[in-house]
C-alpha cells in the first residue's frame, strides 16, 4: 500500500480541506420565531488520509494518547475503519474522534491491518501526530450523523 497524504486536516488546523475556513465554535440554530439559545456542538479531532493503492487490506486502526510519550491506546479496536481491500484507485478515509475535550491536545498513530493479520504504522510510526480538539461544525455533525465516526469517502 502506498499512502499519499498522511493526515489531511487535524483538529481544524490551518490545513482545511477544499480551502474552507474554520467554523465558529458555536452554531445558532435556524429559526423564524423568537431567538433561540445557541447550540454548542461537541469537540472533535478529524483525521483524514488517502491511500494510493491497497492490497489485501482489512482496515485501519486509530491509536490515541494524551501525551506524546504516553502509551498509545487503540480507540477503534471494536469498530475499525474498513478498507476497500484491493484497489489501484486512490481511497479517502475520515475518522472523527469525539471523545475529546475542546482545546486539549491529543496524539495519534494510524495502523493498517491486512487480511492475513499483518500490520504496519502508516502515520506516526516513530512519533505520534498531534492534534488540538475544536468544536465540530454543523457540516461535520451532519457528516458524522450520516456516516458514523470512521468511514471511506466515495469520490465517484
Amino acid at each position: 500500500m502506498m499512502l499519499i497524504i498522511a493526515l489531511a486536516a487535524i483538529a481544524g488546523s490551518s490545513a482545511c480541506t477544499r480551502g474552507e475556513s474554520l467554523p465558529d465554535d458555536r452554531i445558532a440554530p435556524e429559526s423564524d420565531s423568537a431567538p433561540a439559545a445557541e447550540v454548542l456542538l461537541p469537540a472533535r479531532i478529524r483525521l483524514a488520509w488517502q491511500t494510493e493503492t491497497e492490497s489485501n487490506t482489512f482496515g485501519y486502526f486509530v491509536y490515541r494518547a494524551e501525551a506524546e510519550d504516553a502509551e498509545m491506546v487503540c480507540i477503534t479496536a471494536e469498530n475499525p475503519i474498513h478498507a476497500v481491500g484491493n484497489t489501484t484507485i486512490p481511497a479517502n478515509y475520515v475518522f472523527y474522534d469525539l471523545d475529546v475535550e475542546a482545546g486539549a491536545t491529543y496524539f495519534y498513530k494510524l495502523q493498517s491491518r491486512d487480511l492475513d493479520g499483518t500490520s504496519q504504522w502508516i502515520v506516526g510510526g516513530e512519533k505520534p501526530v498531534a492534534g488540538k480538539a475544536k468544536r465540530m461544525s454543523a457540516e461535520e455533525a451532519a457528516e458524522v450523523e450520516a456516516n458514523g465516526t470512521g468511514f471511506r469517502i466515495d469520490m465517484f
